[in-house]
């Protein structure tokens, strides 16, 4: 009877849940939280320079260091993502 490997764990399943228990992210973890929650790649320095021009997540400052709160990158996150559909055509219809 041959042996069966067992599954490879999940590599990112311990970030998730380390990432999970924390209320508050500095920059670097936040961005590993919204990849590793939502699979969307964004870098720390993208939400760095969003601090500055806008247009990022909401954030809170202890003094100097700048902490991203869970549902606030959530909230930010499902707000630019876009609707359904089924044809990159859709896209245009939707905007005019």
């Amino acid at each position: 009877m041959p042996f069966a490997a067992p599954a490879a764990p999940d590599p990112l399943a311990n970030l998730r849940d380390a990432l999970r228990r924390k209320t508050r992210l500095k920059t670097p973890e936040a961005s590993e939280y919204i990849f590793a929650v939502h699979g969307v790649n964004t870098a720390a320095k993208t939400l760095e320079k969003l601090r500055v021009v806008g247009g990022g997540p909401e954030f809170v400052k202890f003094g100097r260091a700048v902490f991203y709160q869970r549902n606030a990158l959530d909230a930010w996150v499902l707000g630019r993502l876009g609707q359904p559909m089924r044809s990159t055509s859709e896209d245009a219809h939707q905007s005019s």
